[in-house]
């Protein structure tokens, strides 16, 4: 692994950090989602604003969890910010993470992309923000032009199970996004187009791997999202690629006319290779 970045400072918000416009989205508590957690992985502890650590061994009472701040583990200085609500910055993380690994032996969760700036900034700028992880590993595969950001913690990796469900494949939208309103629901959308998505906007489009030739329930649940704002998409399947896994692609609509800049409107992509050009409405402030 890389050597370790830091990504100084802490706010309230990613936009407050980094300059960027990313719209104000409702937020959901997420202690329902939570309080399984000791049932999932042992050996976790919860801190409070005292720095008072208790296990967890079962359910978590809801008394504990409103006192809790940070997740870790014993005889350890690592710990992680529970999150208590499903802000914005959390729902781009969890639609990045739709061109992420996760190894449950390693608790490592891993985020490549082309574009070191988007890994640094947008990814790990979030991190830091949601969870308080400042640390990470960065290395550089010549072979694929490509960047990995690597986190390994036990207590983020225990959340994101408890949340999105990283521990399945193939990894299905995440729980708490399903029934959040569209102000999430668009971050999540932009973090997940700007992982997968055509940075050339010839076409909008992004795309997904899934094991099952018929389907593709991530695809699907965006294109539902994008319905109920009256945005017209349509998925498809382009092939089958050397892994074995079948190809699905989001495409929204040319048509009707609007279509397209409606859905630059409403989703605040931010990935640097995303290039908006001409005197559009949309064009990225």
């Amino acid at each position: 692994m890389g050597c370790a970045k830091d990504v100084e400072g802490r706010s309230n918000s990613f936009s407050d950090l980094f300059g960027v416009r990313v719209p104000e989205a409702s937020s959901l508590k997420l202690g329902d989602y939570l309080s399984d957690l000791g049932q999932v992985y042992s050996n976790l502890y919860v801190e409070d604003r005292l720095a008072k650590r208790t296990p967890i061994r079962g359910e978590i009472p809801e008394g504990l969890y409103s006192k809790a701040t940070y997740l870790c583990v014993p005889r350890s200085r690592n710990k992680v910010l529970i999150p208590k609500q499903l802000t914005g910055d959390y729902a781009y993380l969890l639609g990045a993470l739709r061109d992420g690994t996760a190894y449950d032996k390693e608790y490592e969760i891993k985020f490549t992309q082309a574009s070191r700036e988007w890994l640094l900034r947008s990814v790990a700028g979030r991190l830091g923000v949601v969870f308080g992880v400042t640390k990470f590993g960065l290395t550089y595969r010549p072979d694929s032009r490509t960047y990995a950001l690597k986190v390994n913690s036990k207590a983020l990796f225990s959340i994101l199970v408890s949340h999105a469900r990283i521990d399945l494949k193939p990894n299905p939208t995440p729980p708490i996004l399903k029934d959040s309103p569209f102000g999430v629901q668009r971050s999540y959308i932009a973090g997940f187009y700007d992982a997968e998505g055509d940075k050339s906007l010839t076409r909008i489009r992004m795309w997904q791997s899934w094991p099952h030739p018929s389907n593709c329930p991530p695809l699907y649940d965006v294109k539902d999202m994008l319905e109920r704002q009256r945005i017209r998409s349509g998925v498809v399947k382009v092939g089958r690629g050397v892994s074995g896994l079948y190809e699905f692609s989001l495409e929204v609509y040319a048509n009707p006319r609007g279509n397209k800049e409606e859905f630059m409107n409403l989703i605040p992509l931010e990935h640097p290779h995303i290039s908006l050009r001409g005197p559009r409405k949309f064009r990225r402030a």
